[in-house]
C-alpha cells in the first residue's frame, strides 16, 4: 500500500474529532484533490488497528466501500506535533447517514430511502462474498459515509473480522468483538460469542429501520442503560430541562435553576422526572443529551 507523507499534504483542516482521534481534509498536491486523513490517538495498539483497517479497506475494493489511497505517515499540523499514522481515504462532503437523517428531522423520501437501503446491501453483500467472507460488525448510520450526489459508502473496518463460519473451527478470529450495542444482535452480547454474517444482517436491519423511519433504534432504552454515567458527566442540566419544557416538574425546574448543577440534582432530576416518566420523556431527554452534550454519548459508544 501506497505511504503518503507531508511533502504531498497541505491545507489541512479539522472535519471530525472524538474520543477515537480525528478526521482531517488536506488536499493532495500531486493529485489534485482533497483527501481525508483518519489518525486515532497515539499509541502502539491504535497504530496496529489503523494497518489493520487500512488492510482490510484495501481488500475491499468496491464502489459501495470508502476508497482507501494509503497510508500516512508524517507529522500533521496540530497542536502536539510528532510522528503519526494514519489512514488516506476518499473525502465524503455530504457526511454520514447520521447526520443526513438528523437534517431531514424524518424519513428522507422514499427513492432516497430505497437507494440508500439497495447500495447498503450491495456493499454488505460484497464483503461478505470475499474470500474468506469480511464482516463489518460496526454497521451504523454513523459509518455510512454519503458522497455529493448522497450515494452510500460503507466506512470504518476498525472491528471487522474473518467469518467464524467460514474458518469453520473454535480458534480466535481477527479482530475483535464488539460495535454499538443498539445495532448488535442480541447473541453478540455472550463473551463466547463468534461473529458470523449474521452479525451485519441484523444491524442492517436495524439500519434499515431507521432509514425507513428517521429514527434511533432504542433512545430510552439507552436512558436506562447510562443513566448513572449520564448523572455523574452532564454539564448542562439547566439546559435539558428547557429543552424538555413541561415534561420537567416546575419544583425541579427552579431548584436547578436556582443553584449551580450538581451530581446531586441530576439525580432528583432523573428521579422526579424521568423515572415515571415513560418512554416519552425519556426519549426526550435523549434527544436533548445528545444536542447539548454529543461528546457524552460518544465516550458511551452510542
Amino acid at each position: 500500500m501506497a505511504v503518503i507523507g507531508d511533502e504531498v499534504l497541505q491545507n489541512w483542516e479539522v472535519i471530525g474529532s472524538g474520543g477515537f482521534g480525528q478526521v482531517f481534509r488536506a488536499r493532495h498536491k500531486d493529485w489534485g484533490f482533497d483527501v481525508a486523513v483518519k489518525m486515532l490517538h497515539g499509541n502502539c495498539s491504535s497504530s496496529q488497528a489503523l494497518s489493520e483497517e487500512a488492510n482490510y479497506m484495501n481488500k475491499a475494493s468496491s464502489p459501495f466501500v470508502l476508497r482507501v489511497f494509503g497510508v500516512y505517515q508524517g507529522c500533521p499540523p496540530v497542536k502536539a506535533r510528532c510522528e503519526r499514522l494514519g489512514i488516506v481515504i476518499e473525502i465524503m462532503d455530504r457526511g454520514s447517514l447520521q447526520s443526513l437523517l438528523q437534517n431531514f428531522a424524518g424519513p428522507p423520501p422514499w427513492p432516497l430511502a430505497f437507494r440508500l437501503a439497495h447500495q447498503l446491501a450491495l456493499g454488505m453483500n460484497f464483503l461478505h462474498q470475499m474470500t474468506p467472507p469480511l464482516l463489518h460488525q460496526d454497521l451504523k448510520p454513523s459509518n455510512i459515509l454519503l458522497d455529493n450526489n448522497l450515494n452510500a459508502k460503507l466506512a470504518d473496518f476498525g472491528l471487522s473480522s474473518v467469518s467464524t463460519s467460514f474458518l469453520k473451527c473454535s480458534t480466535t478470529p481477527t479482530g475483535q468483538v464488539g460495535g454499538t450495542w443498539a445495532f448488535m444482535p442480541p447473541e453478540a452480547f455472550d463473551l463466547s460469542y463468534k461473529p458470523v454474517r449474521a452479525y451485519d444482517i441484523y444491524s442492517y436491519g436495524i439500519v434499515l429501520w431507521s432509514i425507513l423511519t428517521g429514527k434511533e433504534p432504542y433512545s430510552a432504552k439507552l436512558v436506562d442503560m447510562y443513566r448513572p454515567q449520564m448523572i455523574q458527566q452532564l454539564s448542562m442540566a439547566m439546559a435539558i430541562t428547557e429543552d424538555l419544557g413541561e415534561m420537567v416538574h416546575p419544583e425541579i425546574y427552579s431548584l436547578i435553576e436556582a443553584k449551580e448543577t450538581s451530581e446531586e440534582k441530576m439525580r432528583v432530576l432523573y428521579s422526579a422526572t424521568l423515572r415515571s416518566g415513560g418512554v416519552k420523556v425519556k426519549a426526550a431527554f435523549y434527544n436533548a443529551v445528545r444536542h447539548h452534550e454529543p461528546n457524552l454519548l460518544e465516550r458511551l459508544g452510542c
